[in-house]
């Protein structure tokens, strides 16, 4: 930042008030592609030209313009504006504001509270970045400068596509409102379900059960939009290593860490207390062969449902992990393109096992689906081990989502080929680790199955 024409220059040498003022930067307007933040004041006296800077993680967001807020020249004094000058990549912004009385007679400036100024900053990619003020001044009429102290905020930019996601919001979100936090994507969603309740746009606040969403909790929400759409937030910062109480039992929990770890990595708090952690698009259970975890890491912005085998405080570690990650994995990392029309829902269980093809183990690259009694595919897996198939998560179904319904049996298909399980497995959702066999007999492989459509999003 730094402006040209700057107060420094003015009250740089004067004495300054002993009258502590608050600078915070706080929401403003929420879009999908556009978003400004308001700094306010509190604890203002005689208040004649304010500046600062404001930086953002430019590859979350840019910085791309200021205006001066309604609070100076509330005394009747004129105001004019310093700046703004954008920083390299819109990474930072420079402004400020002075008042002055045309009469010249040196008025009175403007004492109490109120908006500073508005900042808009241009969306550019997923993750969370505080905003931070940096070299604040306040001066009065009389170039005296005034104390002051600051309070930064962070900005959480969330992609959601078609359909069921497991995300966290990762900036303090507490006291408000489920439409409030979503206010971004208003009319792109219709359900969200939390541990503890749930909230069904378009039915009266008496019957919701969940009234707000913040960290550390992970949430399922349903888009209808057919495109992706983008949550946005500015809330003040959140510790990610805040230390959270898990009792015995599934809690559904989000990442804030900014890296990404390995999930023992990350939960190693907890190592011996959890037995499962399921994400949106693996999961990882303790005890079995890594060739099997289809969870490698936890990442930024994610949600996660973790089973508890006994009672435990997770905390998630400081500095480096593994692997590097802002936020989600790109959408072509997360599942294989051979499984893209699979539904994800929050009602699962989880299969994994061997695979066998004309009594030999099915190569690399097999595809293995789960199909409902309508010929609809909800589970998917792809063989990265030769004979071997991860953990996959077979999903139940609504009356607006592809899936099972509680008892029907799972039927299975290699490579678009009906395949015999060495147990049947009638679904249900109890999140429970069931180990099969499947084969395809002899044979098999060249006769096409006829209950296979594939089901697009």
């Amino acid at each position: 930042g730094g402006i040209a024409l700057s107060l420094r220059s003015s009250i740089g040498a004067a004495k300054a008030d002993t009258n502590v003022a608050v600078m915070t930067v706080q929401r403003g307007t929420l879009g999908q592609s556009e978003v400004t933040a308001v700094v306010t004041g509190t604890g203002l006296v005689n208040l004649g030209g304010f500046e600062f800077d404001l930086g953002v993680d430019p590859a979350v967001a840019h910085m791309t313009g200021a205006s001066v807020g309604s609070f100076l020249g509330t005394s009747g004094r004129a105001v004019g504006e310093l700046g703004p000058i954008v920083g390299s990549q819109g990474s930072s912004i420079g402004f400020g504001a002075y008042s002055y009385d045309p009469s010249g007679n040196n008025g009175p400036g403007d004492t109490g509270s109120g908006e500073l100024a508005t900042i808009t900053m241009t969306v550019i990619g997923e993750g969370v970045s505080p905003i931070t003020l940096t070299n604040t001044i306040l001066g009065d009429v009389n170039a005296n400068q005034q104390q002051v102290t600051t309070v930064d905020a962070g900005l959480q930019v969330r992609p959601l596509h078609t359909g069921w996601n497991l995300m966290a919001f990762c900036v303090n979100t507490v006291g408000l409102s489920v439409p409030q936090v979503m206010n971004s994507v208003t009319g792109e969603y219709s359900r969200i379900l939390g541990e503890d309740g749930s909230y069904v746009v378009g039915i009266p606040d008496m019957f919701q059960t969940l009234h707000g969403m913040q960290p550390p909790e992970g949430y399922w929400v349903r888009i209808d939009n057919s495109n992706t759409v983008t949550a946005t937030q500015i809330a003040p910062e959140y510790p990610y290593t805040t230390p959270i109480p898990l009792s015995a039992g599934w809690h559904w929990i989000g990442y804030c860490n900014p890296q990404a770890h390995t999930v023992p990595e990350a939960l190693a708090s907890i190592d011996g207390k959890y037995d499962r952690v399921l994400g949106e698009d693996g999961s990882y259970v303790v005890g079995i062969p890594d060739i099997f975890q289809t969870l490698t890491e936890m990442s930024l912005g994610n949600g996660y449902l973790i089973h508890m085998t006994s009672d435990g405080t997770l905390q998630y570690p400081h500095g480096m992990g593994q692997s590097v990650g802002k936020g989600r994995p790109p959408e072509e990392a997360m599942l294989p393109k051979e499984c893209s029309s699979l539904h994800r829902t929050p009602w699962t269980t989880l299969v994994y096992g061997d695979v066998e093809v004309n009594g030999a183990p099915a190569p690399e690259g097999a595809v293995i689906q789960a199909v409902t009694p309508r010929g609809e595919v909800a589970g998917c897996a792809v063989v990265r081990t030769s004979g071997k198939f991860g953990v996959m998560q077979v999903y139940g179904g609504s009356k607006s989502d592809v899936g099972f319904a509680k008892g029907e049996a799972i039927r299975w298909s290699v490579n678009g080929k009906e395949a015999e399980a060495s147990a049947s497995l009638n679904w249900a959702d109890d999140k429970d680790v069931h180990k099969l066999t499947l084969s395809v007999p002899i044979g098999g492989s060249g006769t096409p199955s006829v209950f296979l459509p594939m089901v697009g999003k």
